[in-house]
């Protein structure tokens, strides 16, 4: 690639897609998601009012959103209650939590799959074949992401949607004792995130910068699970997945993944 002169600027798809294609760009690109609480304290110290874009203040940043479905397959089952004390949310993995208000955390009443042969039974919806909402949404707003940042998209990975449907124990034990299970398992959903990840793409028109793909397997301590459980198990779908995505002109998948909470 011949050097650019001194005055060319790059937008900030381009800047992304030369740093991923190894070639470089005008300047280092910036990835940044802002999470509320900092934002809340942010607008605090600089006494701005709730409206103020917190990246019209940081206005070199390049991708400061992801246009992503990390929804499941049971989309019909999406519900939501209160009582006095609590709130109880039913998924579209079928999950059903409950947390007080204000609460950072939940907890997991119900899963799907209580027992393995549950599975046989599910019938998980195709995301090509369904008009869905999160999908409507993501492109309704991926021109005005495109017009301000390089637009990346993203969907799930394979370990926490095998935990939301199975519950998390219950599915750490099945990967020490039951490997046909785990399998079938993994293997159910690949199909369903690959053709979600395609539906993502599609809607969002992110094919030539990224997708990225959240699967938090760890902890604050360390992972969940060893590398050949990971190899085992999850290596073998992720390939199958990847390179579905790459067949119909996917340019680069990015992994996410951090602490689970």
């Amino acid at each position: 690639m011949a050097e650019m002169s001194k005055d060319a600027q790059m937008t900030p798809r381009e800047r992304i897609k030369a740093a991923f294609a190894h070639r470089k760009p005008d300047r280092l690109p910036r990835y940044e998601i802002f999470l509320p609480d900092f934002i809340e304290a942010w607008r605090k110290r600089e006494r701005v009012s709730a409206e103020t874009d917190i990246y019209s203040y940081y206005p070199k940043i390049d991708i400061g959103t992801i246009l992503a479905s990390q929804e499941g397959p049971f989309l019909e089952m999406r519900s939501s209650r209160e009582d006095n004390e609590n709130r109880y949310v039913r998924d579209s993995w079928g999950r059903l939590s409950r947390n007080r208000e204000n609460a950072k955390l939940f907890e997991v009443l119900e899963t799907l799959i209580k027992e393995k042969s549950d599975l046989d039974r599910l019938e998980f919806a195709d995301p090509r074949a369904t008009e869905r909402s999160d999908l409507a949404g993501l492109a309704a707003r991926s021109k005005e992401i495109a017009n301000r940042f390089a637009p990346v998209s993203g969907v799930m990975g394979l370990f926490m949607p095998s935990y939301y449907l199975r519950g998390e124990a219950k599915f750490l034990m099945d990967l020490m004792d039951d490997e046909p299970f785990c399998h079938a398992l993994i293997a159910r959903i690949g199909d369903y995130i690959a053709a979600l990840g395609e539906c993502v793409l599609n809607r969002t028109g992110t094919w030539d910068t990224a997708l990225w793909v959240y699967d938090d397997f760890g902890s604050n301590m360390g992972p969940l699970i060893s590398p050949a459980t990971f190899e085992k198990f999850f290596l073998p779908v992720y390939k199958k997945m990847i390179a579905y995505w790459k067949a119909k002109g996917l340019a680069n998948v990015i992994l996410h993944y951090d602490a689970n909470c």
